[in-house]
C-alpha cells in the first residue's frame, strides 16, 4: 500500500485559518457537501474546515463518511476490500452473435454474396446502366464510348445480370491484387499476367460498362428546392438495400461502436470532406455501427451540415451516434448491447 503523505499539523491550520479568514472554502471537486447548521459555534466550523483541509492535503476521498462533522485530526484511515454488492451490476447480454436468415442457409460463397447483393439490386443496375448507355448514344449518334486509343473503341451491348457479376467480382478482386495500372489486370508480360481477369471478360468491355455504370435514371432528378432533396439520390437505393442486408443477416456481438471512416473519392461532389489527419485526406465520410469483431451493422453517409445535427449543440458524431443507437435499439428489440463513441 503506497505511503501516506503527511497531513498538516495543528499550528500551521491555525495559520491558514488566519490569513485566509475571509476566503471561500468550498471544495469543488469533492463528492461530499457539508451542511453547517445556522446554530454551530466557531470551535465547531473550526474544526469542520479543519476537516476538509486535511481531507485534501491528503489526497484522497473517503466515499464512505457520511457525516464530515465525526472526522477529527485523530481519525485514522485503513484499506477496507471492495466487497461484491460494491459492483457495477452488468445486465445479461442475450442476444445470439451469429449469421441469420439466408445467409445461415449458404453452402457456397456465391449464395453467402447473393444474401446481401440480392436480385432485384442487381437488376436495378442492370437497367440502369443499359438505359444510360442507350441515352448517351442517342444523344450524340455519332458517340462511340473511348477507351484508351480509337483502336479499341467497341459497339455497345446491352449487359444482362451475369456479365454485371463478372465484372463486380473482378472489380472487387482488384483490391486484393493491386497493380500499378488498370491495363495491367490483362497484360500478357509473364511478370504482370493475371490469368483470370481476361478468361472472365475482355478489358475492353470491362472499362466499357465502368464507363456507362449508373444506378438511377437522370432522366427524373428529385426537385433540389425541395426541403427533402436528398444529395445522395442517384446512389441512395443502392446503400440502403445494402444497409438492410447487413443486418437481415447477421446478429452483432454485445460490444458496439460508432465510428467515422473516409471513403477515398477524387469525383465532385458537395459533401466531400477534407480531413488533412487522415491517411486518406479527400473522401466521403461515413458513420458505421460495428460490432467487436469488425461487421458494419449499420451505416450513415455524412451529406454536409444539416438541421438534424447541428441541433442541440452537440456535434455530428454526437447526435449521429445517439440516432443510430435509437433506430437500433428498436430493431434488436429487448437486446442489451454496450455503445462506444470512436474517432479515427
Amino acid at each position: 500500500m503506497p505511503k501516506r503523505k503527511r497531513g498538516l499539523t495543528e499550528e500551521e491550520i491555525r495559520k491558514l485559518l488566519q490569513e485566509l479568514e475571509d476566503e471561500n472554502y468550498g471544495d469543488s471537486e469533492s463528492d461530499c457537501e457539508l451542511d453547517i447548521e445556522n446554530g454551530s459555534d466557531s470551535e465547531h466550523e473550526d474544526m469542520e474546515n479543519t476537516s476538509n483541509i486535511l481531507t485534501n492535503s491528503a489526497n484522497y476521498s473517503d466515499e464512505q463518511t457520511n457525516n464530515m462533522d465525526e472526522i477529527s485530526l485523530d481519525t485514522k484511515f485503513e484499506w477496507l476490500e471492495p466487497k461484491a454488492d460494491d459492483k457495477v451490476r452488468v445486465l445479461n447480454f442475450i442476444g445470439r452473435n451469429d449469421v441469420k436468415g439466408l445467409a445461415s442457409q449458404a453452402t457456397k460463397e456465391i449464395e453467402f454474396f447473393k444474401s446481401l447483393f440480392r436480385q432485384n439490386i442487381i437488376e436495378k443496375i442492370v437497367k440502369e446502366t443499359n438505359r444510360y448507355a442507350e441515352q448517351i448514344l442517342q444523344k450524340n449518334s455519332s458517340f462511340s464510348p473511348e477507351l484508351e486509343t480509337k483502336k479499341h473503341t467497341i459497339a455497345w451491348k446491352d449487359i444482362n445480370g451475369n456479365e454485371f457479376l463478372k465484372f463486380l467480382s473482378l472489380t472487387l478482386l482488384m483490391g486484393h491484387i493491386q497493380k500499378d495500372k488498370l491495363k495491367d489486370y490483362w497484360s500478357t508480360d509473364e511478370m504482370l499476367e493475371t490469368p483470370f481477369f481476361k478468361k472472365a471478360i475482355s478489358r475492353d468491355r470491362l472499362l466499357q460498362i465502368l464507363r456507362f455504370l449508373h444506378f438511377e435514371d437522370n432522366m427524373s432528378p428529385p426537385d433540389r428546392n425541395d426541403s427533402s432533396y436528398d444529395r445522395f439520390w442517384k446512389i441512395r437505393d443502392i446503400f440502403e438495400h445494402l444497409k438492410n442486408s447487413f443486418k437481415d443477416v447477421y446478429e452483432p456481438s454485445e460490444e458496439l461502436a460508432v465510428d467515422e471512416v473516409i471513403v477515398l473519392f477524387k469525383g465532385r461532389v458537395i459533401f466531400k470532406q477534407y480531413i488533412p489527419k487522415k491517411h486518406k485526406r479527400f473522401g466521403i465520410k461515413i458513420y458505421k455501427l460495428a460490432d467487436r469483431h469488425g461487421y458494419t451493422y449499420d451505416m450513415k453517409v455524412y451529406l454536409g451540415r444539416d438541421s438534424y445535427e447541428s441541433k442541440n449543440g452537440k456535434s455530428a458524431a454526437q447526435n449521429t451516434n445517439n440516432k443510430m443507437k435509437h433506430e437500433n435499439y428498436t430493431r434488436i428489440h429487448h437486446e442489451e448491447y454496450h455503445q462506444h463513441e470512436e474517432n479515427s
